[in-house]
């Protein structure tokens, strides 16, 4: 019976470990991206652009 408890036990500790690291990592992985454009600043790169064409508002992909 208590094999069967320090086992739980241990797997609960591990799974809790395991979670932070992942977590951890996530994080990191998340920080060294590069940033998404915002919406104010894809509005602002078409209202700069010397001719705004349809063809080009078409294909935007926001």
């Amino acid at each position: 019976m208590e094999k069967w408890q320090f086992m739980f036990f241990y797997l609960a500790v591990g799974g809790f470990i395991f979670q932070m690291i992942l977590i951890a990592g996530v994080y990191i992985i998340s920080k060294s991206l590069p940033k998404e454009k915002t919406d104010k600043e894809l509005l602002e790169s078409i209202y700069k652009q010397p001719s705004i064409s349809g063809y080009k508002l078409r294909n935007l992909k926001f």
